[in-house]
């Protein structure tokens, strides 16, 4: 009888046993969602940055040049409403590089876009679908070229999305 209950005690032991085996490898091995809190926060500081940017303040040698040659009159603006002056002057080739060069020390982890009045300025090569974190930020921008005709409000549009 001894015997018995000895068998019945280990095997209830061993039972318990495999049991929190198992509930521990199913834990452990649950999904985890990747942590998605900066690349919410990303557009936001990159608009930012356009925003309180100047021209004159960002040293890069095509931005100088077009400074030099006369392409950007007023080295005042911040970068995005030269991106929108451009824009205006219907200058999409010149916006799209100026986006790209003042633009050129962002994260190569992110993708991102540049829009001003829903036409797109500057695109990485990676589309916006491809991932699950998208995140967008918005501001009016408008300025005046030559310091005579004013020109705007449009919304300009980062969004940006982690590769």
């Amino acid at each position: 009888m001894q015997k018995r209950g000895y068998f019945l005690t280990l095997d209830a032991f061993v039972a318990v046993m495999l049991l929190v085996t198992g509930l521990l490898l199913i834990f452990s091995m649950q999904s985890q969602k990747p942590y998605d809190t900066q690349a919410l926060y990303y557009s936001q500081d990159v608009m930012n940055s356009l925003s309180d940017t100047s021209v004159q303040e960002i040293n890069d040698p095509y931005i100088n040049a077009l400074r030099q040659n006369g392409t950007v009159i007023n080295s005042g603006n911040s970068l995005i409403q030269q991106i929108g002056e451009f824009y205006v002057n219907n200058d999409m080739s010149t916006a799209s590089s100026f986006s790209q060069a003042a633009i050129t020390s962002i994260n190569s982890q992110y993708g991102f876009r540049v829009v001003v009045n829903n036409y797109v300025i500057y695109n990485t090569s990676i589309p916006p679908n491809d991932t699950n974190v998208v995140s967008a930020s918005k501001t009016i921008v408008y300025g005046t070229v030559n310091k005579t005709r004013l020109w705007g409000p449009y919304i300009a549009e980062v969004t940006t999305w982690q590769r």
